[in-house]
């Protein structure tokens, strides 16, 4: 009985589910995705001495719709894995009702084995958001548009990130979402130990001639500046060839251009799993033999999750960046040996 009264109510969520998101579809707010901004949060609640905020607070969505949090968020779903990795340093796992299936997988992923099975892993759909009765849901400029239409006419308070293409991107991006959450002071204390990581690499490499790094992937695929990755290269000691090109941010360029620009190191992402790699595949084509990041062997796989992330963990990338760049800056530093005890 008390199986058939379980499956009853199953049953009986999902048609509601169901029912809401057919009557949303008739009354959606269409807007381009290039015309959808950033949500915002405005403290409402008193300013203690210390400066701490108390709720409520309001967010402003990205469609300017103005919702109140009367108290921190307790049922949040994160449909962004960007969205995950912040909120493996904000929030306490029992306040998160789901995260991404990308949370999971090595190759993109920084929190692989973080969250436990009992939170839920999503592909990103409304009726998966809803069924989680969510009281804040994580979204970004990349979203599906049909999701994010309908989720942002259910009433369901948003944060939607815009922008990922800087390090300030990523901090305003923790502070917004730090903000909706109440953890300020995790927030604070995250970034501030990832620039000190950043102020620790640059340091270490003042003074060091600069080689020309090029980003590069099989397919053609590079990185110019306005980017994440042309500032990766700049902090970790390098120059970006692409800017020699004028390119912005993402762009495709020929095989002809990336061997014309000529290279001291290539910096390639690394998601193979066995056999042959992206590295072989330009060692072994001979019309790259002339490039000097071929010829020195200095064609280097990047671990994709580092070099990809879009949330603070990029600073490992940037960390890795810097020690294949300046391996003589960077190499293990021997122990001396232990000072001999007074007899």
């Amino acid at each position: 009985m008390k199986k058939r009264l379980l499956l009853f109510g199953l049953i009986t969520m999902m048609a509601f589910i169901l029912v809401v998101v057919v009557y949303l579809s008739d009354k959606v707010t269409h807007l381009p995705g290039s015309q959808l901004g950033d949500s915002k949060v405005v403290y409402l609640g008193k300013t203690s001495d210390d400066g701490t905020h108390s709720f409520p607070r309001q967010i402003i969505d990205p469609i300017g719709r103005k919702l109140t949090l009367v108290r921190p968020p307790v049922a949040i779903v994160s449909n962004i894995l960007a969205g995950d990795e912040m909120l493996s340093q904000l929030v306490d796992q029992d306040r998160i009702r789901s995260v991404t299936y990308l949370a999971d997988q090595p190759s993109v992923s920084n929190v692989v084995g973080v969250y436990g099975q009992n939170i839920p892993r999503s592909q990103g759909t409304i009726e998966e958001i809803l069924s989680h009765q969510p009281d804040l849901v994580i979204i970004a400029a990349y979203s599906n548009a049909t999701t994010v239409d309908l989720l942002l006419n259910t009433g369901v308070p948003v944060i939607r990130f815009a922008n990922f293409n800087t390090l300030d991107d990523v901090r305003n991006n923790v502070r917004t979402l730090a903000s909706a959450l109440g953890s300020e002071d995790a927030a604070d204390q995250w970034l501030s130990e990832i620039d000190e990581k950043i102020q620790a690499i640059t340091r270490r490499i003042k003074g060091q001639p600069k080689p020309r790094v090029l980003y590069y992937n099989i397919d053609g695929f590079t990185s110019g500046a306005g980017s994440l990755m042309d500032e990766t290269i700049t902090l970790a000691g390098g120059r970006n060839v692409i800017d020699e090109t004028g390119l912005k941010g993402y762009a495709k360029i020929s095989p002809e251009m990336a061997i014309g620009l000529q290279p001291d190191v290539i910096l390639m992402n690394d998601s193979s799993s066995g056999g042959v790699t992206p590295m072989d595949q330009l060692y072994e084509n001979p019309a790259w033999q002339s490039v000097p990041a071929v010829k020195n062997k200095r064609v280097y796989g990047l671990h994709g999750a580092w070099v990809t992330s879009g949330s603070p963990y990029r600073v490992k990338g940037i960390e890795q960046v810097a020690h294949l760049l300046h391996p003589d800056v960077f190499k293990p530093q021997k122990t001396p040996p232990p000072d001999n005890p007074k007899r």
